[in-house]
């Protein structure tokens, strides 16, 4: 923000002809404008018209409705208190929301999708799978949380290292060991992922039919890093903005903005 709205203008006054400038500027910006909410708009509506109460209603009247909402909620920002609402929302869009953002996705690819279909297999599966999903999201949570609050964050990684190890994927393992070791790491330990990472890598090869030597490589490396290392790495980092916020508000700003 300072930089659009302080830096640039500042800059702009000091060159020549500096309304053409103002005028270039202030276009770029109104298109960076249109260009994000045609982006946010188009993804907003193909959900809910994807849906079966969306689907009845045509998709010009939800982007309509969600236009008027995105105009309605943006009036307060032109009020004389508005730059301070604009100030704390970007703050705490970008920083929240933003990360928040990141760790549902990649719960969604690495432990939403095809979780059903797994845990349709077999009760072995769906134990398996139960077992390492809960363990893993409840270890992050509260250990992240510990120990960021107690501001030993090199600490609880490492602690979070051996917890997942031992008290998630290795019972999960145990209760899978019937699939074998390469079935549950197929099935359990990068469901969703593995099938996501072979869409993607098969996409390179010249005959369809024949995997390429790399692809289990990229798979191990793309899977492991959307299921397990993002969404460690992202709620520590969630955890650390949160505190340093509560400690000193963003902005010297009162608490309830």
């Amino acid at each position: 923000m300072g930089l659009a709205f302080i830096a640039y203008p500042s800059a702009i006054d000091t060159m020549e002809a500096p309304n053409f400038w103002a005028v270039l500027f202030g276009l770029t910006l109104y298109m960076l404008g249109i260009d994000s909410a045609f982006s946010m708009v188009e993804a907003t509506s193909t959900v809910i018209c994807d849906t079966p109460t969306g689907k009845k209603y045509p998709r010009m009247f939800v982007a309509f409705a969600l236009c008027l909402l995105g105009f309605m909620f943006s009036v307060p920002f032109c009020t004389n208190w508005g730059f301070v609402l604009f100030d704390t929302i970007d703050h705490y869009l970008c920083v929240y929301l933003l990360l928040l953002v990141g760790i549902l996705q990649c719960f969604g690819c690495g432990w939403g999708f095809d979780a059903p279909d797994t845990m349709e297999k077999s009760d072995v599966h769906r134990t398996s799978l139960w077992v390492l999903s809960g363990t893993f999201w409840f270890i992050l949570v509260v250990v992240g949380a510990v120990f960021v609050a107690l501001e030993q964050v090199p600490l609880g990684l490492l602690i979070l290292v051996v917890c997942l190890l031992f008290l998630s994927l290795l019972p999960s393992f145990y209760f899978g060991r019937s699939l074998g070791f390469w079935g549950w790491y197929n099935d359990i330990a990068m469901c969703g992922v593995r099938k996501l990472g072979y869409s993607m890598s098969m996409l390179g090869r010249d005959d369809p039919t024949k995997r390429l030597w790399y692809e289990p490589l990229f798979v191990f490396y793309w899977g492991f890093t959307i299921k397990y290392l993002v969404p460690c790495v992202l709620w520590l980092i969630l955890c650390s903005s949160l505190k340093s916020d509560v400690a000193e508000p963003y902005g010297d700003y009162a608490m309830h903005w």
